[in-house]
Parts: C-alpha cells; sequence; structure tokens
C-alpha cells in the first residue's frame, strides 16, 4: 500500500513540477467561482481543498501563484460567497449605475438596487439613503433576458425599497465625466461614453445580433494600437519603451467607464506584450491569453458567468485564418468560419440564427471605427454636423439591413447537440486531410447537424400542453395541440415583460400561431397582441365580440360562449372550453359570480361540463368576485390555474376562493409573480416551466 501512494504521490509531484502556475492557477479560479452559486457547503470546501492541495505538492515552484490564489480565495468566499458587507452601517452609499427609473448603489464590492431615477441622482455621487432592505427574487422567466439574474451576476445582493436619500457634497471624477457626457452628441454617448441604452441606433443594432460593434472592444482598439505602433513610430523605440503611458491613459479611460471587461482585456492584453518587449523574453500565445483570464478574473470574478468569456475561449483555440489562392475565396471562407464558430451561441442565447448578421458586421466595420475615430475630437466645435452625417449613414444602413434581416427560430437545444457540433468543428478546422474528399465528407456531416436541431424544438411542439406564463396580475395562456399553436389572451400586469410571450415562442421554437383569442378588452389580457403578431405570422385573432359559437382544428373542439353588452366589461368575457378526446379545458377570463350563475343556467354548457373538467383558469384571477360555489360545484374541476400575484392593492388570489377550489379537490397553482406551469392535456399532469441543461 504505501508503495502504490508513493508512487501515485510521485507522479502527482512530478506532473505539477512540469506545470505552469498560471495554467493552474487559472483553472482553480475557474473551480473557486463555479461555487459561487452553489449551496452545498461540504462540496465547495472540498473544492477549495482541492485547489489549495494543487499548491501544496510543490510550494518552491509555486507559492508566489499560491499567495494569489490564497488572496483572492479570501476575499471571494468573504465578499461573494458570504456577501458580508462591513460597511453597511455607514448608510453611505456610491451611485454606480443609473437608469431612468432605477439605480444601482456600491459598498465595498456589494450592489443594492433602488427605484431612484437618473433624474434624481447622478453616477459619481455619494448619498446616504436609509430604506427597507429585500432581498432579490427572481420572477422564474429564464428564457429572455432575466433582470434579476442580471444584477445577481453584477454582484448585486439585494433592493432597498421606500428608498429616502441625501446627496452628500463629495462626488468622485466618474461624476464629472458622465456629466459631461449628457451634453453630448448621439454618436458620441454611444462610441465614447458608451450610454448606448436609449439610443435608436444602439436599439436597431440589437435587433439584427450586431449591436456588440458599438462596444470598445478590441475590435475598435487593436487597429488603433496597430497603426500607432506600426506606423507612426515603427522605428521608434522611445515609444516602445515608454507605451505603458498611454496603456495607463488607456486604464483610466476604462476605470471611468467603470471597467467594461471587453475594454479590459485589451488593456491586459497590451500590458503583457509591453512587459515583454521591456524584459526581452518571449511569452507564447497560450500563457498570454491563460494571464489575461487569470487577470479579468480576479478583477472581476463574475465574468466567468458571462457569455463573453465563451466567446473568448473559442476564438482562441478554434478562430484560425484559413487561406486560399484568392484573397476574395479567402474573404469569404474566413466570415463562414466566423458564423459557423459563434453562430451557435447566438442560437443558445436567443434561440434563432441570424445568418447574415457576418455580413452586415463586415459592411458597418469601417463606418464604425471612422464614427469611433472622428468621436475622440467631440471637443473641436462644429464637428455635430459630421455626426449627424454620420448617424444618418448608419441608421440608413441598420434600416436597410432591418428589411433584408433573415432568421430562422429554432428554439431551446440540447446540450448534446452543442457537444457534437464542435467536436466536428474541431475536426474540420484542426486535422490535415490528405484528400478535399474526406474534407468535403466532414463537411457535409457538420451540416447534417442542423437536422437534430431542427427536429429536436420540433419535438416539444408534439406535446399537447397548456403553458401558463407568469404575467403577474395579466392572463397569457399557450395551447399546444397536435403542432399547432393557439392562445387564450395575450396580456401581462404591471412591472412584467412586454415581450415574454414573443421570446416564450422563441426558446419552445414557435414560428407561427394558429389563432389568438381575446377574452375582452381589459388591457392585462390583450396588451402583448401586437408584439406577438409583429414577431410571427398569426392566421386569426378572435375577439369577445364575434358570433361564432363552435368551431374546430381538427380533433381540438372549441366551444365558445359569449355575452358583450354587460356593463362590467369583465362579464363579457368570452369563456371557451377547450374539448379533445382525452381533456376539457375551461378558460373563464374575468367572468364573475354573474356570469357563472348564467353559464350554469346555459344547457350547452351545463351538458358539456356535466362530467367535470380536466382543467380550469381561474376567474379574474382568483378575485373574489370570481368562483363562486355553486360553479365550482357544478364543473367539478381537477387542475385550477391562477394567473396572479399579491402586488399593491390587487392581492391575487383572494383566500376565499382557494377555500373554495380546496373544497372541492382540486389541485391549486398559482404564477404568484414567481412561476410558470404547463399542464399536460393527454396526461393531465403538471410540470413547472424550469430551465433544463438537456
Amino acid at each position: 500500500m504505501n508503495t502504490i501512494k508513493t508512487f501515485l504521490c510521485l507522479v502527482y509531484r512530478n506532473w505539477f513540477t512540469r506545470l505552469n502556475y498560471i495554467w493552474v492557477t487559472c483553472a482553480t479560479l475557474l473551480l473557486t467561482i463555479a461555487t459561487w452559486k452553489l449551496n452545498n457547503l461540504i462540496i465547495c470546501g472540498f473544492i477549495y481543498g482541492l485547489c489549495i492541495a494543487s499548491y501544496c505538492f510543490n510550494l518552491k515552484k509555486g507559492w508566489k501563484w499560491f499567495i494569489v490564489y490564497g488572496s483572492f480565495l479570501t476575499f471571494f468566499i468573504v465578499f461573494y460567497k458570504l456577501q458580508i458587507n462591513p460597511w453597511v452601517s455607514s448608510k453611505i452609499f456610491y451611485v454606480y449605475e443609473v437608469k431612468e427609473n432605477y439605480s444601482l448603489l456600491k459598498q465595498g464590492v456589494n450592489l443594492y438596487l433602488t427605484s431612484v431615477g437618473e433624474s434624481q441622482i447622478s453616477i459619481g455621487e455619494f448619498v446616504k439613503l436609509t430604506g427597507e432592505s429585500t432581498k432579490l427574487v427572481n420572477n422564474g422567466v429564464f428564457w429572455e433576458f432575466n433582470f434579476t439574474d442580471y444584477l445577481k451576476n453584477l454582484n448585486v445582493i439585494g433592493e432597498i425599497k421606500n428608498p429616502h436619500f441625501e446627496i452628500c457634497q463629495f462626488k468622485f471624477l466618474r461624476y464629472l465625466f458622465y456629466q459631461v457626457a449628457m451634453h453630448q452628441h448621439e454618436l458620441v454617448k454611444i462610441l465614447i461614453f458608451q450610454r448606448k441604452a436609449q439610443q435608436e441606433l444602439y436599439k436597431s443594432m440589437i435587433h439584427l445580433n450586431i449591436s456588440w460593434l458599438l462596444n470598445l472592444s478590441g475590435l475598435l482598439l487593436y487597429p488603433i494600437d496597430y497603426f500607432i505602433e506600426k506606423k507612426l513610430f515603427k522605428f521608434n523605440k522611445t515609444y516602445k519603451k515608454y507605451k505603458i503611458i498611454p496603456i495607463l491613459v488607456l486604464l483610466f479611460y476604462c476605470y471611468l467607464l467603470k471597467f467594461p471587461v471587453v475594454m479590459l482585456k485589451v488593456i491586459v492584453v497590451l500590458l503583457i506584450k509591453w512587459y515583454c518587449y521591456v524584459k526581452k523574453f518571449s511569452m507564447s500565445r497560450a500563457i498570454r491569453m491563460t494571464l489575461t483570464w487569470t487577470t479579468l478574473l480576479i478583477f472581476n470574478p463574475l465574468y466567468l458567468f458571462n457569455l463573453g468569456l465563451i466567446y473568448s475561449f473559442l476564438a482562441y483555440f478554434l478562430l484560425t485564418k484559413l487561406s486560399t489562392a484568392h484573397w476574395y475565396k479567402n474573404l469569404f471562407l474566413n466570415f463562414v468560419l466566423i458564423f459557423l464558430l459563434f453562430a451557435p451561441l447566438t442560437l443558445y442565447a436567443q434561440y434563432k440564427l441570424y445568418f447574415f448578421d457576418w455580413l452586415y458586421e463586415l459592411i458597418l466595420l469601417p463606418f464604425v471605427h471612422l464614427s469611433f475615430l472622428l468621436s475622440l475630437v467631440f471637443f473641436i466645435p462644429k464637428i455635430d454636423v459630421c455626426y449627424d452625417l454620420l448617424v444618418n449613414i448608419l441608421s440608413t444602413i441598420v434600416r436597410a439591413f432591418e428589411y433584408g434581416n433573415i432568421s430562422i427560430v429554432i428554439g431551446k437545444i440540447s446540450v448534446i447537440w452543442f457537444v457534437l457540433y464542435y467536436c466536428g468543428l474541431i475536426s474540420y478546422i484542426k486535422l490535415e486531410f490528405k484528400t478535399k474528399r474526406l474534407q468535403m465528407l466532414l463537411l457535409v456531416l457538420l451540416v447534417m447537424l442542423a437536422i437534430p436541431v431542427i427536429s429536436t424544438s420540433r419535438m416539444k411542439l408534439m406535446q399537447n400542453s397548456v403553458h401558463m406564463l407568469n404575467v403577474g396580475n395579466g392572463n397569457s395562456f399557450i395551447i399546444n395541440y397536435q403542432s399547432n399553436v393557439y392562445m387564450y389572451d395575450v396580456g401581462e400586469g404591471t412591472g412584467h415583460s412586454p415581450t415574454i410571450v414573443k421570446t416564450y415562442f422563441d426558446y419552445l421554437g414557435v414560428t407561427k400561431v394558429n389563432t389568438i383569442f381575446i377574452s375582452h378588452h381589459h388591457v392585462d389580457h390583450y396588451n402583448l397582441l401586437e408584439s406577438v403578431i409583429a414577431s410571427r405570422p398569426v392566421k386569426k385573432v378572435i375577439q369577445n365580440d364575434n358570433t361564432i359559437t363552435e368551431t374546430a382544428f381538427g380533433d381540438l373542439k372549441v366551444h365558445i360562449f359569449n355575452e358583450y353588452k354587460n356593463s362590467d366589461e369583465n362579464d363579457n368575457s368570452m369563456v371557451i372550453i377547450f374539448e379533445t378526446p382525452s381533456s376539457k379545458m375551461l378558460f373563464l377570463g374575468d367572468a364573475t359570480s354573474k356570469r357563472e350563475h348564467r353559464l350554469v343556467q346555459d344547457f350547452r354548457f351545463a351538458n358539456l361540463v356535466k362530467r367535470g373538467i380536466d382543467f380550469l383558469q381561474v376567474g379574474h384571477h382568483g378575485s373574489k368576485t370570481s368562483s363562486s360555489e355553486e360553479f365550482i360545484k357544478t364543473i367539478k374541476p381537477k387542475v385550477c390555474f391562477v394567473s396572479g400575484e399579491k402586488k399593491g392593492k390587487k392581492a391575487f388570489p383572494n383566500f376565499e376562493t382557494i377555500a373554495t377550489l380546496t373544497k372541492h379537490h382540486c389541485q391549486i397553482y398559482t404564477t404568484q409573480g414567481l412561476y410558470s406551469y404547463k399542464f399536460k392535456i393527454d396526461s393531465h399532469q403538471v410540470n413547472l416551466i424550469e430551465p433544463t441543461f438537456w
């Protein structure tokens, strides 16, 4: 046993003797930061112990990096894992970010959300703030931009409600910087001050998936560095020796912009190159990139959860230059390679493929470069005329691209497909084939991987189900039956995402909608209709003033009960029973107990529900004005879905309604502003709609 132990220790020690500790540090940082969202203390402790042990086998070589890792581990556990804030009692906060209707306040490394907007405070100020501190609550809407997740990835640890603040006299340099930004041209705000959110040009470029062109990334900064060093000061050794000065100026500019990661990465790369030049030693590309990633992770640990890190990894490992005898073939092949490399990441993030974004980037890039260079001299009088011209040119080009923008909605794809795809792409790029036939065969196999993409997403649409989305005190129900999609209401309550239905359709891979039924004309039941119609074809919209009583879509029968002359618009709700061979599903809109009483008296309705119903959309978000004892006893629902939450004066669902439903043995599922649910039409099972790894 001792011999085996000695042998293993010898092998392990020799392996670490040959290993560069920059790689070890980067790996241990990645493992440590990955525990940020892990709540199991035993597993976390094991990972930390394993990381520490990786340095102990050869401390003579790795002691410096061990000190770096040990310091980082202490800092990470205290401020990120345990979220300890030693300054919380001071009530003094630094204004880190300000938007139209909220701001982020900073104490140490921790951030807090508050409802104070840009009309009241500015970036760079200090405020004395009091209020009620609460934890951030996730709304469960994982298929689109999740504001809560976004905040958590910035290390926002809570929200201060009912804030009362007093602005302190002392201000940081950033305050002056952003005060200057307020009075600049739109183009300067976007490119120099990176204040993009409210600019129309930026919003248009988001729709084309090319908004990243406006970031201060290597795409803008490296060409400038190359021109200065290789053209202006090609034979000037003094500049190369003291290049640290412009790099530090760039670092100070990066500080004013709150250290955007894409810009900080460029600065770290430039610093490493300068240091290698001054010290006259070479560093491999792998070591340079590892050192860059290590620096970024130490500076901003939560960069690990940024999609930009994955882009960086892919670019390093897979991006290569393809060469042929003709320049135009080179240009085409290299942009196709970029598309093949990064398109799956867009598919992962947005559930769709953009086919010509690479072409749009190629056309816009020279104009963006020119705009950035001219924006650097924004202080020159009368230069706004040039900015107006450039904005008009860029806006015209982007509008033209929007007309020709071709994308295809795919839906959520299994991780297995991504693994297979990148394995195939790596083989195609890295392996050298003796014959073009083998190379062409691999390319065909790579293209054929698109078949599982389409089939996997379409399989979801073959699952007959009813989806209740978390839209607060609103109504948005999706009926998916035999690969056709229908909706009963398409609305959202105050404070919820206006794109929630559109992005959920993207997540499912829905390319068209058969019919949308609007129960009645209250905004929380139809205010998302236009966004859905604008995003994909909708065959028909049926309002509550129609005269249809019966219709059918294959073996999906639709029984409609209309009243549209009541003084109470809630009672004008279009009540529908969707009937399949295996289920009956009743949707009530906001119908009150008065309307329910008339439904019970209706012979056609009574005949349909005499054996009970399998699914009930509880009327009026579970209000006490609906779901009367008489009605629930008559329809005998098995599963009850309530779309509502307790928010302000609207506290849905009402406890009396819940008591009535419980009394009649109905399984109750409520969104509560947190959850979305799916009812399986054939099996009558209910599942929480949540993200899946596979």
